[in-house]
């Protein structure tokens, strides 16, 4: 059991973790707190090789990240002939939400307000096989390129600066609402100027705010700029934002809020939204291999985690690599 101990009560966590445990007649269990440090990953290695069959994760998106890339990790090697190969089963994971976002758990329509029952799936959920994606990113100097996994999205560019200059305090203290803080800091906003190819096909110059390459699509607020986006099609969805005028900012919310509303509805509506999209307001593209390359350099977060700015990130998809309780 890894949890965020900022964010979470150890006291009532056991108590909704024990007793979900106890009706299935399993015992209780380990508690690994995480570290100003380790956010996670240790924490995952450590259940692994006490081999756990479950890690629970109480925690933001920031938190599941680290454990969902140990997780990976050990299913690619676990399929492989490598001497590194571990005959040990990749452990299923359940998620508690107590972060900000909660956006994965979102995706996976996992109870957000209720620790008990999120305990209760966590232990006893049907098992469901997820994609991850995986970033390599180069970096500008002489900082070494570094290969990241993320289980909601990428982004480069707007928000990836947001996420950079929210103070972590203030979103500890007040939530979500810490980000408008974060875009104020981030004024004036300004372009991307982004080389994009998708599965090696001819690169697309792209002049944009913000690139999000996801592994799912809904954010809070059901904001769903990658409709298409689906947690386990072995693809990654890309959501281009760049709106040049007010009129254009106007297109854009009413695409992913009113417009995403209706094509779920209304027979048709998805064919004529297409047919009447504003590609400089809000481009879909979709493949399981995507390298950005910017004129210069652009910033980049994973799962809300600010990663500084790059000079190039290639991205691919690891199919079924993660197994969650839902």
């Amino acid at each position: 059991m890894i949890f965020y101990p900022q964010k979470v009560d150890k006291s009532r966590l056991m108590r909704a973790v024990d007793t979900a445990l106890a009706k299935k007649q399993i015992k209780p269990a380990t508690y690994y707190p995480t570290q100003a440090g380790s956010p996670g990953a240790q924490e995952a290695r450590d259940a692994i090789a006490a081999g756990a069959e479950l890690v629970i994760v109480a925690g933001g998106d920031g938190t599941i990240r680290p454990v969902l890339q140990v997780l990976a990790n050990h299913h690619v090697l676990s399929q492989t002939d490598s001497p590194q190969s571990s005959q040990t089963p990749t452990p299923a994971l359940g998620i508690i939400p107590v972060g900000t976002g909660n956006v994965l758990a979102r995706n996976l329509g996992l109870p957000l307000s209720n620790m008990a029952r999120a305990a209760t799936i966590a232990v006893a959920g049907t098992n469901r096989r997820i994609d991850v994606g995986q970033v390599t990113m180069t970096f500008a100097g002489e900082r070494p390129n570094e290969t990241h996994v993320f289980g909601v999205m990428a982004g480069l560019g707007l928000d990836a600066k947001i996420f950079a200059n929210t103070n972590s305090r203030l979103k500890r203290r007040i939530g979500w609402v810490a980000y408008i803080d974060g875009g104020l800091r981030s004024l004036p906003v300004t372009f991307e100027r982004l080389s994009v190819s998708v599965n090696d096909q001819e690169p697309r110059q792209l002049k944009l705010h913000t690139l999000i390459v996801g592994n799912c699509g809904v954010l809070p607020g059901n904001i769903n700029l990658m409709p298409e986006a689906r947690i386990d099609d072995g693809l990654l969805d890309l959501a281009a934002v760049g709106p040049r005028r007010i009129w254009n900012w106007i297109d854009f919310w009413n695409r992913v809020i009113v417009v995403n509303w209706l094509i779920k509805r209304v027979v048709g509506w998805r064919k004529l939204a297409s047919q009447t999209a504003n590609v400089k307001t809000l481009e879909n593209l979709r493949g399981a291999k995507v390298t950005v390359k910017p004129e210069g350099t652009v910033n980049i977060q994973l799962d809300g985690d600010p990663f500084g700015p790059v000079e190039q990130a290639q991205f691919d998809v690891i199919p079924l690599a993660v197994t969650v309780r839902v």
